[in-house]
């Protein structure tokens, strides 16, 4: 098998914004017909704590679309952000309306860092960098020859302040929100050693804060369907697995 592809680049796979409120925003995703996975972080420009929060996210207007995750990304003193994953390989063309549910009537600039891939979910963990000076990811995955991996987030900083490093990493897309120093961005490594995908980046200004969504993306709907969780079965002299 070979490793999945990022859609469109530039015009589908990345920053979205909506306007600044106040209540709950929704952004308006064109997803192409050969799209089976959508991944959204929606970020606030505020920080999270019990009541400036994103509460939620939900999806409509594309049918067929299977929301498959919906997580909190954010930690307390941390831009409020949140991570929703669509399965949306029935839907063909059309837009995705993702809305975000606020926790109080919020006005700060809202915005959303959006991966679209004709690959499937393999794996998905999230983080948060407080600091945000120099850092790295590395990611494992007994299926390297057959996925990518995406890193895709949001920064409380300039977007020229940040950039991915590392042999075979690729930005995507490192993009302010207009007229403020907000800003998301994403990233994707398709190269393995030892079955393991790593990304680093860095910082210019120290201080700045990140929360982030890391993904593995498959060719396979099911990487691991074939596994059995109980490993090798021995009946009537034939191993089976």
């Amino acid at each position: 098998m070979s490793q999945p592809s990022i859609l469109d680049v530039g015009s589908k796979t990345k920053l979205y914004t909506t306007g600044n409120g106040p209540g709950n925003r929704t952004f308006s995703l064109d997803v192409p017909a050969n799209a089976n996975t959508v991944a959204v972080q929606v970020g606030l420009d505020t920080d999270a704590t019990s009541t400036n929060v994103i509460t939620g996210l939900s999806s409509s207007g594309l049918t067929g679309a299977v929301q498959l995750f919906d997580l909190d990304t954010s930690a307390d003193n941390i831009r409020a952000a949140r991570t929703g994953i669509y399965d949306v390989r029935s839907c063909g063309a059309g837009t995705l309306t993702v809305t975000a549910a606020m926790g109080s009537s919020r006005g700060e600039v809202c915005i959303a860092s959006v991966v679209m891939t004709d690959g499937y979910l393999e794996s998905v963990h999230t983080f948060v960098d407080r600091v945000m000076d120099r850092g790295r990811v590395n990611l494992h995955s007994g299926n390297s020859a057959n996925n990518i991996a995406v890193m895709l987030g949001t920064i409380d900083g300039d977007q020229s302040t940040f950039s991915f490093s590392g042999t075979g990493v690729v930005e995507l897309f490192n993009t302010n929100a207009s007229g403020d120093s907000f800003a998301g961005f994403a990233g994707s490594q398709a190269t393995s050693v030892n079955d393991v995908k790593t990304m680093t980046y860095t910082n210019s200004v120290s201080g700045d804060e990140l929360a982030a969504t890391l993904i593995l993306f498959s060719t396979q709907p099911n990487a691991f369907g074939d596994i059995d969780p109980r490993g090798d079965i021995i009946s009537h002299d034939i191993i089976t697995n």
